[in-house]
């Protein structure tokens, strides 16, 4: 059982291998820091003993380090995919091998009606066949829906027709219109993950400043690992997982109020984040997100968190937003990074 990518040329070429040019799977870099699939790389550095790109030498597989980041891993994991089997779609590709489990019991254990080719909707077991087509309604009307949908064929070829003639004088029409505007430059919106280790090139610990990543930042925090003890008192000992999964820089909210994320200069579409509860007393907690528009709420979202174990939240068509709070009641949270589009 295989999937499709949703929207591939929407995917970040940074995610994907150069010789296979698909998002990579099970990625490993060189010491020349290129990434590939390991599938792809390692047949080709048994026959070359070099890299592809840079054509740096590569001695052994060995050399090659599996990548390790949180972040990469999370960003291939949530990529939406569909599966080619039952066409469902909007399948994080992390989740596909639970989704196969489902599809193959399905798959194997489904049937269709006879009549199906004239619109009967029966699905059902092998042993449930028979007796459906033995009363089956739309068997029983075959002449006159065959009668139905051969006229119906007939007026789709009809508009089918009429639309194609209508797109290419629209096709004509957008083209002088481009003509005409050819002076002008779309400036086109770019997809960026903001993260936050350049922060510590200032000190170990402070507040994030206005005009970090071109955003106004309230109530954030900036720390490295040595101060982000302050955020959770009962565990001084621990280290917070985020650190170890690489992030060398994470923010969080100030004296537990909530994190504001604005422009006062254009919109912008917030994508995703990752965020982890870290002080609240219970072991799970509620964390909201709420984006305004000229001060407006226009789009909210809840999460359920478990403390101590980070969680990357996807938003689904929050667009043209200019001002974002995030924020769990009385409590402190951390943000090790947010996708934003502008």
């Amino acid at each position: 059982m295989t999937y499709e990518y949703v929207n591939e040329t929407a995917i970040d070429e940074n995610l994907k291998c150069s010789i296979c040019n698909d998002p990579f799977q099970r990625p490993v870099h060189t010491q020349c820091d290129h990434t590939f699939c390991y599938a792809c790389i390692a047949p080709w550095v048994s026959s070359n003993k070099s890299c592809p790109t840079c054509r740096s030498t590569i001695s052994d597989i060995q050399e090659l380090k599996a990548i390790k980041t949180r972040l990469v891993l999370n960003m291939l994991d949530s990529l939406p995919v569909k599966c080619k089997t039952c066409g469902s779609t909007n399948i994080e590709r992390g989740n596909f091998e639970d989704h196969v489990k489902v599809c193959q019991r399905k798959s194997m254990h489904s049937y269709s009606c006879a009549a199906a080719d004239v619109l009967c909707p029966w699905v059902g077991s092998k042993y449930q066949l028979s007796e459906h087509l033995s009363q089956c309604p739309y068997e029983q009307l075959r002449p006159v829906l065959s009668k139905i949908l051969a006229e119906n064929q007939q007026l789709t070829e009809q508009i089918a027709k009429l639309t194609e003639q209508f797109e290419k004088k629209a096709h004509k029409n957008e083209k002088q219109v481009q003509d005409k505007r050819s002076t002008i430059t779309e400036v086109r919106p770019h997809v960026r993950t903001i993260v936050f280790a350049s922060l510590l090139d200032q000190d170990k610990c402070g507040s994030v400043p206005d005009g970090f990543a071109g955003l106004n930042w309230r109530n954030a925090r900036y720390t490295n690992e040595e101060k982000a003890l302050a955020i959770r008192p009962r565990k001084r000992t621990e280290r917070l997982s985020v650190f170890l999964h690489g992030y060398p820089c994470i923010i969080y909210n100030d004296w537990k109020n909530p994190l504001v994320i604005s422009s006062t200069t254009h919109n912008f579409t917030l994508h995703a984040c990752e965020v982890m509860s870290v002080h609240h007393p219970n072991e799970t907690c509620t964390f909201n997100v709420i984006g305004r528009k000229n001060e407006l709420p226009v789009y909210s979202k809840t999460i359920s968190l478990q403390r101590d174990i980070s969680q990357v939240i996807q938003f689904t068509s929050w667009t043209d937003v200019n001002k974002l709070e995030l924020f769990i009641e009385n409590s402190y949270f951390i943000l090790t990074w947010i996708q934003v589009e502008q």
